[in-house]
């Protein structure tokens, strides 16, 4: 009887942090979502003052925040880089932006 008690707990545990977990996932995707919408905004206003789409070191920064942040949270930094590459090319992506259009090396916005 002990031994089934011990399986129902380990089975509403389970689900408790599965639903938790689920939960995260669509804060998560609503977030990227967000993130998205603001990069349609910011390509909008590139282009319409004539800055390239794209900026390197723009992009370089956000990995380095990137790694303090996962540094300080506990996540392996190229795992937290990792998260912040295949957002910005999602946003890239949704925003219509081709991954190497107007890269620009030298900082310009």
């Amino acid at each position: 009887m002990a031994e089934h008690s011990l399986l129902v707990r380990f089975d509403a545990d389970l689900l408790d942090l599965r639903a938790r977990i689920d939960t995260l996932d669509v804060m998560l995707l609503k977030l990227v979502a967000e993130r998205c919408a603001l990069v349609k905004r910011v390509q909008r206003l590139k282009r319409d003052n004539g800055r390239p789409v794209r900026c390197r070191s723009r992009e370089q920064e956000i990995f380095a925040r990137a790694r303090m942040l996962g540094r300080r949270l506990g996540i392996a930094e190229e795992d937290a880089v990792g998260v912040m590459k295949n957002a910005i090319d999602c946003c890239l992506r949704t925003a219509g932006v081709a991954m190497t259009d107007g890269l620009r090396e030298d900082g310009d916005t």
